[in-house]
């Protein structure tokens, strides 16, 4: 507990100095400029794209035996967003998730399981276009480490994938 409201105490102290720093004038006279049209289109493609996870960790659920309507597990991810945004952790929302998936405690085992699956079809999904963009990149100087690191995550990906594909495929 002590240590959540030390996580708090810096963040609000760290929003205040951010905010009196800020030169408010121009932030409203910019948000006052707002085209309302490209504003609405961004919030309804982001809507859309966060369905689209939902209808992703419905689908890694349903693996593990744990079905409710499509419904159900968007409104269960944007509860779990609101966490992972307010609380003092990033996986806030993901405990969030488990714990409304799992009906208490009943299915704990499976919707962890179906969150880690979401988090590493996810973290699979953004190294591949990483690996995409570096390699089409001809003006982006990247630090070598992270080159590095990122060719070194998309080859176990693809160990894991392959090693895990033909493990499926032998039956085992």
């Amino acid at each position: 507990f002590i240590w959540s409201t030390i996580k708090s105490l810096v963040s609000v102290a760290f929003l205040a100095f951010l905010f009196s720093r800020l030169n408010w004038t121009g932030f409203l006279d910019q948000l006052s400029n707002i085209r309302h049209g490209y504003l609405f289109l961004a919030i309804f493609i982001y809507l859309l794209i966060q369905a689209v996870c939902a209808y992703r960790w419905k689908t890694l659920a349903e693996v593990q035996r744990l079905s409710a309507p499509l419904k159900t597990f968007v409104l269960y991810y944007y509860i779990g967003m609101f966490f992972n945004l307010f609380l003092p952790t990033s996986i806030g929302g993901d405990i969030g998730r488990c714990y409304l998936l799992s009906r208490g405690r009943a299915h704990l085992k499976q919707a962890v399981l179906s969150i880690l699956a979401d988090r590493g079809v996810a973290f699979t999904a953004m190294t591949a276009l990483a690996l995409a963009a570096l390699s089409q990149s001809t003006v982006l100087a990247v630090p070598p480490v992270l080159s590095w690191t990122l060719y070194f995550s998309g080859g176990l990906l693809f160990l894991v994938f392959f090693a895990g594909g033909a493990a499926f495929a032998a039956g085992g």
